[in-house]
């Protein structure tokens, strides 16, 4: 107290009560008292400021790992992402493969249809001249039959001239 302000350190202390020419004896029990809380602030503050340290190096490392962490999920997000795009790639890909398919599906179809068109007509004209042939037969057995008739006819007309000759 003589002056001296509180939670002063013993060195000033001692300094300080050089200058002022006071009772030593009453000085000295009132300083070893305020030593003794100084010091027991000075250790409290100490333990304090180890035990801050101590919480922001333990934060530090945790942000530290969250950033790690944070740059290797963004990563991950990054090779994602460009899967995502090949697989969209792939998709737009097949999506036209598919569309050039069902064209030329299309196509087929039609070709298969004109085909087919075709082919019934050819049918029909098959049928036609199958039964025109089948006619055009008829007519030549009738012929041919029709020819051995004149023949015979024309053989007996011979012989009767043979024999109207021969008499």
């Amino acid at each position: 107290m003589n002056g001296e302000p509180a939670g002063m350190p013993a060195e000033m202390k001692t300094d300080l009560s050089l200058d002022t020419s006071l009772d030593t004896s009453l000085d000295t029990s009132m300083d070893i008292g305020s030593l003794e809380i100084l010091e027991e602030r000075v250790r409290r503050a100490l333990e304090m400021i180890t035990s801050l340290r101590s919480e922001r190096n333990k934060a530090v490392s945790e942000r530290e790992q969250t950033s790690a962490a944070l740059e290797k999920g963004k990563a991950e997000w990054q090779q994602s992402l460009a899967r995502v795009q090949q697989a969209l790639l792939e998709r737009d890909k097949a999506v036209g493969e598919r569309d050039a398919a069902r064209k030329e599906l299309q196509e087929v179809s039609q070709q298969h249809a004109t085909v087919l068109a075709q082919h019934q007509k050819s049918s029909v004209q098959g049928a036609k001249a199958g039964a025109e042939m089948q006619k055009l037969r008829e007519e030549l057995d009738s012929l041919r039959v029709e020819r051995k008739q004149v023949r015979v006819r024309i053989e007996k007309l011979l012989g009767q001239i043979e024999v109207a000759s021969g008499q």
